[in-house]
């Protein structure tokens, strides 16, 4: 019996909000298979500056990073910027909020896409179709 796998030395887009599973994923994917190419990772913030800060602090500058840290050294951050590109989308809206050339730039590059998006406004109206 032959065995798959998925190749990833191309790259991922992880959408969602950077959260500790998102966080896991991207770290685990990075510390065991360093040749991925570019991880999109979406993230709910007003403008791209803001995504990227955001990325830092909840994910990049975590303690579940320092393993990462250890393995690259000094050239940590320029790993983590050559592979990991924050995107601004939202996922309740239309073509989750990307703007048309970056949803075209991902669709090209991107082999595999994770999905952990969740609407948490428990509040909101359940409407049947």
């Amino acid at each position: 019996m032959g065995s798959s796998c998925v190749n990833l030395s191309r790259a991922v887009a992880a959408a969602r909000r950077p959260g500790f599973a998102t966080a896991v994923l991207i770290e685990k994917i990075l510390r065991t298979n360093p040749d991925v190419g570019k991880m999109y990772v979406l993230i709910k913030a007003k403008d791209s500056e803001t995504a990227l800060q955001r990325l830092q602090n909840e994910v990049v500058d975590t303690e579940l990073f320092k393993r990462l840290q250890e393995i690259h050294g000094d050239d940590y951050h320029g790993f983590i910027t050559r592979k990991l590109v924050p995107v601004v989308g939202d996922v309740r809206e239309a073509n989750i909020g990307i703007a048309p050339e970056l949803a075209d730039e991902i669709a090209e590059r991107v082999d595999i896409i994770v999905n952990s998006a969740a609407n948490t406004t428990f509040d909101e109206r359940f409407v049947l179709l």
